[in-house]
């Protein structure tokens, strides 16, 4: 159903045009007698459609308010005329309107007529919007392919970020590698901190180092980029905050907060950061494993991870070493044990046959003694041989209590 607009100067005639149009499905709001009255009713009902007498009372006629109406509206006007003159379709061939129908009209031509003009000027806006939905489509088209090409872009540089994340945790896992089988083939602890510095080098912490507990007190044992008078300024205490039983490292994300003797120490070492590792054998603190940072640094997990991984490397290595250490004294003493054994029964042995033997040299000087009697020379002689055999079997009692 198309909404019409009559504009004929006689109403009987327009009345009746209404009622025709109305009965053949169409919307007539109004019908307008003048050219003024059709342009406000045009603007008011929008129309699709205007049927315009040409001869219209007023200053203005028809052709001029179509003219109007088409400029305002976009809306197509088919004259209605009852001359069919040169002059009048001159008129309508100039303003370039849709065409015209001659009164009087059958209904049929009139239904044909509006239809025909109705798709003409459907298809006309066809075009004239093609360009436009075209260009509005490109504009789509060329969003949609925008949006998508950001998205490519995002997942490759996700991509680049994984590969890159993947590459580092590689080169990270092959450090940890090189410093276990350094390790395990080092033969002494100063071999072993060597191995743990390098291995933090090549991890990106330049300036490190492995203090130990010697009679209370953290002794550096190995470093690296830190100055002597860095060494022997920094003071702290061999403490470890310990949680579930176990102690944990201590963190300095800047050392600027830190007890005065760290802070002074980091100040004039132009240090801003550190973390300290417990190395431990025996749940026993033993030693620490210290990263130092040029800038206030905090120290995130996935770090701390790495760094524990160093120091659990280091603990395992020199907790093996100790280990072996002690499992070497145990085996020294037990030999010794063996060795004073041994000796033990050998000296009873010998001071039991040596008190035999003194025994035997008592009872014949005592014999001796007393068949000589006092006044005989050698008495005296006899008598020192019997105390010296009875102080030498004094002698081997005690071997034998030994």
């Amino acid at each position: 159903m198309s909404r019409i607009l009559v504009v004929e100067d006689e109403s009987i005639v327009g009345l009746d045009m209404q009622s025709r149009l109305q009965r053949l499905g169409h919307d007539v709001p109004a019908v307008a007698s003048t050219g003024a009255q059709a342009l406000e009713l045009a603007a008011g009902i929008q129309p699709d459609l205007v049927l315009m007498d040409i001869m219209l009372p007023g200053e203005m006629d028809g052709v001029e308010a179509a003219d109007l109406i088409r400029q305002r509206h976009s809306v197509p006007v088919v004259f209605l005329t009852a001359c069919a003159d040169e002059k009048t379709l001159e008129q309508v061939k100039i303003a370039g309107h849709f065409g015209f129908i001659l009164k009087p009209f059958v209904e049929r031509e009139l239904l044909s007529t509006i239809e025909a003009v109705l798709r003409r000027h459907q298809g006309e806006l066809g075009r004239q919007n093609a360009p436009g939905e075209l260009e509005h489509r490109v504009g789509e088209h060329t969003a949609e392919l925008s949006r998508l090409n950001d998205d490519l872009i995002a997942q490759a540089r996700g991509h680049e970020r994984a590969a890159a994340d993947l590459q580092v945790r590689y080169e990270q896992g092959q450090v940890l590698y090189r410093l276990s089988d350094g390790l395990a083939r080092a033969e002494t602890t100063e071999t072993m901190f060597q191995e743990a510095l390098d291995a933090l080098g090549a991890l990106n912490y330049d300036r490190a180092s492995i203090r130990l507990v010697e009679r209370g007190k953290l002794v550096f044992k190995a470093w690296r980029e830190l100055s002597e008078r860095f060494r022997q300024s920094l003071s702290r205490p061999p403490s470890w905050p310990a949680a579930a039983g176990k102690s944990e490292p201590v963190l300095i994300h800047d050392v600027g907060l830190a007890d005065a003797g760290l802070r002074e120490a980091a100040a004039a070492a132009g240090l801003g950061s550190a973390a300290f590792l417990p190395l431990c054998y025996a749940g026993t603190v033993y030693g620490e494993v210290g990263v130092y940072g040029e800038w206030p640094h905090p120290f995130e997990a996935e770090e701390m991870q790495l760094l524990q991984s160093v120091a659990n490397h280091v603990e395992f290595a020199i907790g093996r070493k100790m280990a072996l250490d002690e499992k070497s004294e145990l085996e020294s003493q037990r030999r010794n044990s063996q060795k004073m054994d041994a000796l033990g029964q050998l000296a009873g042995s010998i001071a039991h046959d040596f008190n035999n033997v003194l025994t035997v040299i008592t009872g014949y000087t005592e014999l001796v003694s007393e068949a000589i009697g006092k006044d005989d020379p050698l008495y005296d002689d006899i008598r020192a041989i019997n105390d010296a055999g009875e102080r030498g079997a004094m002698l081997t009692g005690r071997l034998l209590t030994f």
